[in-house]
């Protein structure tokens, strides 16, 4: 749009300083510009991926050489010193031209801040997603850590637990309460398992000891009857030999 507004000056100029020098060096400037305008247009045309923004640009060309064709036709009457020609060729067929060419540019202009703006909202509905989406994987990884955190609770720190009261319980004396093992094969069930052997055995040591005293006792108190009945015996022998 600018190198548009920068060509009308330059035709302007043209009827202004009619003198050929002038002449050739704005209709070199408008070429010069002409060209950058259609680099860009071809740069556009690579970048362009969508049959639409393709159509748009076909549109454009299509006003943009008929403009050019018009514009052409002013030069060379400029060049020819045909100065009221050149002004009814300019008022009557190329500015109508011009007209229409900028009105497509300012279509296309306003269609692409459209576009832009709905991609910018497409753009940060995607971030609001994203974002969503990511709160919601951390309210997960949350839940799954908790849930972790009760699940080793109960696979390790329980069993550690009652492993630590029976130790407790056997060294307090306690040889009554049986051990609770799980059938987890590791190192917390093995330990329970150990602690079980070992109260168990305890428990049969203390049996065999309380059943040995428990014959010793018997032995002695048979002992002391029979030192007693010994005892009364020789007291009555003694008693008849007198």
């Amino acid at each position: 749009k600018n190198a548009n507004n920068q060509v009308a000056r330059l035709v302007r100029d043209q009827l202004i300083w009619p003198d050929a020098d002038a002449v050739r060096d704005k209709a070199q400037q408008i070429a010069e510009v002409s060209r950058t305008t259609t680099a860009t247009l071809t740069e556009l045309e690579k970048l362009l991926d969508s049959p639409e923004g393709r159509a748009d640009l076909e549109r454009l060309a299509v006003v943009r050489k008929a403009y050019h064709s018009e514009r052409q036709v002013f030069t060379r009457m400029v060049e020819q010193g045909q100065t009221d020609a050149a002004r009814q060729q300019l008022s009557e067929r190329m500015l109508p031209r011009h007209l229409a060419y900028m009105s497509e540019v300012d279509r296309q202009v306003k269609q692409g801040e459209q576009l832009m703006q709905e991609a910018a909202r497409d753009a940060a509905a995607a971030a609001a997603s994203a974002r969503q989406r990511v709160l919601l994987l951390l309210g997960a990884a949350t839940l799954a850590a908790l849930a972790l955190s009760v699940w080793l609770q109960r696979l390790i720190t329980r069993p550690l637990n009652d492993a630590v009261a029976v130790a407790n319980r056997v060294a307090q004396g306690d040889l009554t309460r049986p051990v609770e093992v799980s059938e987890a094969d590791n190192e917390t069930g093995r330990l329970l398992k150990a602690l079980q052997h070992m109260q168990q055995r305890l428990a049969g040591m203390v049996r065999e000891v309380r059943l040995n005293a428990e014959g010793v006792a018997s032995a002695s108190a048979q002992i002391a009857t029979g030192n007693r009945d010994l005892c009364r015996r020789i007291e009555q022998e003694a008693a008849a030999l007198q």
